[in-house]
Order: structure tokens, then C-alpha cells, then sequence
């Protein structure tokens, strides 16, 4: 599960799939115990997933990164700006020798 997922979620939903990835990792250690778990990674992704869940509920309850879509937006502008190719001095060279000989 993503950050941006989680951040979009309400709180009800937070703690419910909280409360979903502690049962899911009870689970995983028990299968893992008795040697039944065939994905090892799963593990440590139950974990993380619990981890950042957390993190945004503390988040929410600190009113941090309340409004960052809307600072990142306007701090982030498409500049356009002109890309001019320089002329190296080896192609100025060649230039130089292709006018001289006509």
C-alpha cells in the first residue's frame, strides 16, 4: 500500500486496516512457525504497511502534512525555459575549415 493511498483514507478506514494487518501478521508468524509460509517478504511488508498506516494516523492527529498537496503543487511550476545547443570548439573548428575551403 502506498503513502499517497493511506493519506487519502479517513480514520475509521486507518484503524480498520490496522487492525486487518495485525491480524494478517498474526497469521503470517503462525504459518512462518510451522513452516507453512511461502513468501517471506510478506512479512516484512505487513510490517511496513503497519508502520506508515501508523505514521499517517499520528500525522492526522498532528495536523502535519494537512495541506502538502497543495504546497507541492504550487511549489513545484513546469518552468519553460529555452534549451540552446552550445557549440563545442571541436564543431566550431569543423565550421571554421568547411567556409574556409569555399
Amino acid at each position: 500500500m502506498k503513502a499517497n493511498q493511506v493519506r487519502d483514507m479517513s480514520a475509521e478506514d486507518l484503524k480498520i486496516s490496522l487492525k486487518d494487518n495485525f491480524e494478517s501478521l498474526e497469521n503470517l508468524r503462525f504459518r512462518h512457525a510451522i513452516g507453512q509460509l511461502e513468501n517471506y517478504k510478506s512479512l516484512s511488508n505487513t510490517k511496513k504497511d503497519i508502520a506508515r498506516i501508523n505514521t499517517i494516523i499520528r500525522e492526522k492527529e498532528l495536523k502535519i502534512n494537512e495541506n502538502i498537496k497543495k504546497v507541492v503543487k504550487k511549489s513545484v511550476k513546469s518552468p519553460e525555459k529555452k534549451v540552446t545547443k552550445r557549440k563545442t570548439k571541436k564543431a566550431e573548428v569543423t565550421e571554421e575549415a568547411g567556409t574556409a575551403g569555399e
